[in-house]
């Protein structure tokens, strides 16, 4: 019984430690999706005044 509670415990905290590395990594996607719409918004705006140069 002893070592059944042991591996319970060992998969509750496996399960904690996995649930914590996915907010983390939820987070860090967030994150680089922000930064991928900015670069993609200033990539526009130089795209439209490189093309207002050029006429």
């Amino acid at each position: 019984m002893s070592n059944y509670l042991n591996l319970v415990g060992e998969l509750i905290g496996t399960l904690e430690d996995l649930r914590e590395k996915k907010e983390e990594l939820k987070s860090e996607i967030y994150e680089e999706e922000e930064e991928r719409r900015r670069i993609e918004k200033e990539l526009e705006i130089l795209t439209e005044r490189l093309d207002r140069k050029q006429q």
